[in-house]
């Protein structure tokens, strides 16, 4: 898939599934899934529909947090890098839900829309487990 897929498909292939509260076209072109899935503090854990900014022979999709889940806990001083035990539980978590780390972003790529809901499923429990 070259290219972000239009609102329409995106919503369509989520019909039937009260995982995602709303879809939404950004400015900066991603496409923003607003789930069920909370943050300890009660605001929802949003993921996005992005394109691999890296110059590519056929660019492809996937699903990332963009970092919002290491900048919750960063608001609240927690560094899961800091200390081995930490880094162990966060690798473990993201390997649990096969689940990739890019900088501060969670990721998960996407080859079709078919796999969306299982994207976004795993990758909203990967926020909520880190």
């Amino acid at each position: 898939m070259a290219t972000l897929p239009d609102l329409n498909l995106i919503q369509s292939s989520l019909a039937g599934h009260r995982l995602v509260r709303d879809v939404a076209l950004l400015e900066r072109g991603q496409v923003r899934l607003e789930t069920c899935f909370l943050y300890p503090d009660g605001s929802s854990i949003d993921v996005f529909i992005v394109q691999e900014q890296t110059p590519s022979l056929f660019p492809s999709l996937k699903v990332s947090d963009l970092g919002q889940t290491t900048a919750w806990l960063l608001d609240f001083q927690v560094k899961p890098w800091l200390s081995k035990k930490r880094l162990t539980m966060l690798e473990d978590a993201l390997r649990t839900y096969q689940v990739s780390r890019d900088g501060g972003a969670l990721e998960v790529p996407l080859e079709s829309l078919d796999q969306l809901t299982d994207a976004v499923v795993r990758l909203g429990q990967a926020c909520i487990r880190v």
